[in-house]
């Protein structure tokens, strides 16, 4: 995964950071799963990284790569190709994978350490992470009623 996100290329970073934090998740995930099977009270925290975490970031790369993808060729038809980049703004992009991030890290701290603040905090940032990627795929769809502009285009 390292090796690949390496090698990739375009302008628009975050889906490679959602595989990157994907992929640090799915390490955590075995460590906290590891040491609920010997006897450590991480179950909450184990399942709650594994699906928040680990899946949930994966799916958030795809929906804003494959997702923003689909959504072109639904707006342009069957034959766009536009990229993604050209659709999104990468500013709600990173502010959502902020936003999600610091969840998925509060959630994990509620769990471990039987805080409750710290899980509201966990959900208020969630709520703000799937607006802030909503509004994304606002400023995508809109973008993608405009072929004549694209975002990437020179003037």
């Amino acid at each position: 995964t390292g090796r690949r996100l390496a090698a990739a290329r375009g302008p628009h970073l975050p889906p490679r950071a959602y595989v990157a934090a994907g992929a640090l998740y799915l390490v955590a995930t075995v460590a906290l799963g590891a040491g609920t099977v010997l006897g450590q009270p991480w179950g909450a925290a184990y399942a709650f990284v594994a699906i928040a975490g680990w899946l949930g970031q994966t799916v958030n790369c795809h929906l804003l790569h494959i997702g923003t993808r689909f959504l072109a060729t639904l707006v342009r038809g069957d034959d766009d190709e536009t990229p993604p980049h050209d659709l999104l703004e990468p500013a709600l992009s990173w502010a959502a994978f902020a936003c999600y991030q610091a969840a998925v890290l509060a959630g994990a701290g509620a769990a471990l350490l039987d805080a409750p603040t710290w899980a509201g905090a966990a959900g208020a940032l969630g709520l703000a992470g799937w607006a802030t990627f909503s509004a994304g795929a606002l400023v995508a769809w809109r973008r993608a009623l405009r072929p004549e502009a694209p975002a990437s285009a020179p003037e």
